[in-house]
């Protein structure tokens, strides 16, 4: 499949700048300048957008022209080539935001499985990590979910026994 051409995409600004012309005709040096490429394509698209010879010169007609990039524009083409490179655009950014996350060092503590770790603390329906930073803080929940992996059922009783007997006893069974 061939290359899709780079000013595709530009065809709005394309339009803009093509109707902002006096002139009633396109030369090869303006078809460069508005489509941003180099002399052989721009020839090249002159004779694919039906431009047609004048001694030496091809030349296109503006308004035809403005009519074929319009209908270029409102073609499943053109809609399609959009919402691919949006997608382009999101994965992209995705993969930034990924790669900024795990780039991030986690401090790995060891854990008693019976305790929760320094700065972790359980009561009145709340637990409150005290932190320095976001790697300390993940750290931190990191030892949290190990404890509750270690001996879930140590970690449920204090997660309880933090509650109070006001609300542990108010708890429907």
């Amino acid at each position: 499949m061939p290359a899709k051409p780079q000013w595709l995409l530009k065809i709005p600004s394309l339009l803009e700048q093509l109707r902002a012309l006096d002139a009633p005709v396109v030369d090869r040096s303006v078809c460069e300048r508005v489509f941003g490429v180099w002399r052989r394509r721009a020839v090249e698209l002159m004779h694919s957008f039906a431009g047609y010879q004048s001694g030496n010169t091809v030349l296109l007609d503006r308004l035809e022209l403005i009519r074929q990039l319009e209908d270029l524009e409102a073609s499943p083409e053109f809609a399609y080539e959009r919402r691919r490179k949006a997608r382009l655009a999101e994965n992209l950014e995705k993969l930034q935001r990924y790669r900024a996350a795990a780039s991030v060092q986690i401090p790995v503590l060891p854990v008693c499985e019976a305790t929760l770790p320094d700065g972790v603390v359980l009561e009145h329906d709340r637990m409150i990590v005290e932190f320095t930073g976001v790697e300390q803080l993940l750290g931190r929940l990191y030892a949290v979910a190990r404890v509750a992996a270690g001996n879930f059922e140590a970690f449920r009783t204090a997660v309880d026994a933090s509650r109070g007997p006001d609300i542990a006893n108010s708890m429907p069974t």
